[in-house]
């Protein structure tokens, strides 16, 4: 929930965050229904909404006021756990983020602010699909000391059908499994000195029982039924130079965790997880930004199926290329074509693979797809649209408010 980097139960994070992540996903009927309200607005509605220098629905205002809330009803398109329906809402708390916005202090050139304190924010809601899964949460995300130091905080719970196709992109046939889960996590951070260098630790805990439809054996271990406990301690180190958290145009983020995962910690299992990713955003001309994304996931020791890392990109099911390391690249182009309105095209490339010694022989496993943005909250550089995409055997669509690799 709320985009946590949480190594201890990745497996339904990832199912969750690419269903589910309430503060990244805005709302299509909340957006259609602000659209349909610029006919025929009410005065107060076109002070709230309506952005006086290109006359264009704009969330701004409503934002950077005391009432900034925002209801969430989104559609779930995930390949992994079907088509449903999901409902929440975020809030986004006053602080020094919203207080500039109110009183002007941006870029004029981008429209974001000099000095981009992301605002707090709070975050709630839940989904249902057409294969029965389910899952509710909350998560808090607080800046504090002038965004010295940040702390985030996620709860939830939920019961996740899904299908499982073993280690490595070895066979087509799956094998059907339930998780009910209920976990928690939070990380505190720290800016070191006055630089763009991040550090801190945060602590996860989860409990997860698993049950196949049919007896399942793998190495010589009964999975048919299994509970299972995850505690892990997680430092982590990052740096952050990005203009903007939401649609950034340019700067890099680069974060690295390493996950102790033991029994004294609460778990049921000893292993250890190494989780890294660099995101880079250069503008080529106005308007116009390329991006790119490297990321590597990797577990040590012999953790429970569900504990391994698999590619998440867009038009891939979750968990169905995985195995003890995944790597991908993803490249991405967001160019404007009409006022607001910005056309995205991406493609990425990723593998899965037991160990180093295996990388060449596995193979790659490809997605792309293309999009579109429209800047719906211009002072705060917050952009939203649909992403379509295709991996080797599947479509899948996207609602993406911000960046489709949005991290805090």
């Amino acid at each position: 929930m709320m985009g946590l980097n949480n190594t201890c139960v990745p497996n339904i994070k990832g199912v969750i965050a690419r269903t589910h992540d309430m503060r990244m996903k805005c709302a299509f009927v909340t957006i259609l229904l602000l659209s349909i309200s610029t006919v025929g607005l009410s005065q107060s509605f076109r002070e709230m909404f309506i952005d006086t220098t290109d006359n264009a629905l704009d969330a701004s205002k409503w934002l950077s006021t005391v009432t900034g809330f925002v209801p969430l009803l989104m559609p779930i398109t995930e390949p992994a756990v079907g088509y449903g329906l999901g409902a929440g809402g975020v809030f986004f708390h006053p602080n020094e983020y919203r207080a500039a916005v109110k009183e002007g202090k941006l870029n004029s050139r981008v429209g974001e602010l000099i000095s981009p304190t992301p605002p707090s924010i709070s975050g709630l809601g839940g989904f249902y699909t057409d294969n029965g899964s389910w899952a509710a949460g909350l998560g808090h995300l607080s800046i504090f000391k002038r965004d010295r130091i940040r702390y985030k905080v996620g709860i939830g719970g939920g019961s996740i059908n899904l299908d499982y196709y073993g280690k490595g992109i070895f066979e087509e046939r799956s094998r059907r499994f339930n998780t009910r889960t209920l976990g928690i996590t939070n990380e505190v951070v720290f800016r070191l000195f006055d630089t763009d260098w991040w550090a801190g630790v945060g602590y996860s805990f989860a409990i997860l029982k698993i049950d196949f439809e049919k007896r399942f054996e793998w190495i010589g271990e009964d999975l048919t039924h299994k509970e299972t406990r995850n505690g892990a301690l997680l430092p982590s180190i990052a740096y952050d130079n990005r203009d903007n958290i939401f649609t950034p145009n340019k700067g890099i983020r680069w974060y690295l965790q390493y996950g102790y995962h033991d029994k004294w910690l609460g778990g049921t299992e000893t292993y250890h997880s190494l989780n890294t990713y660099i995101f880079g955003y250069l503008p080529l001309a106005p308007g116009h930004v390329s991006a790119i994304r490297v990321d590597s996931r990797s577990v040590f020791g012999d953790p429970t199926f569900i504990y391994r890392p698999f590619l998440v990109m867009r038009g891939l099911p979750v968990m169905k290329y995985q195995d003890n390391n995944a790597t991908l690249v993803e490249l991405e182009q967001r160019s404007a074509v009409y006022k607001r309105w910005s056309l995205v095209l991406f493609g990425g490339l990723g593998k899965t693979y037991s160990s180093i010694n295996d990388f060449l022989e596995e193979d790659l496993v490809y997605s792309y797809g293309t999009g579109f943005r429209y800047l719906l909250a211009r002072k705060f550089g917050m952009h939203m649209g649909l992403d379509f995409a295709w991996g080797p055997e599947d479509f899948a669509f996207y609602v993406t408010l911000g960046s489709g690799w949005f991290r805090l």
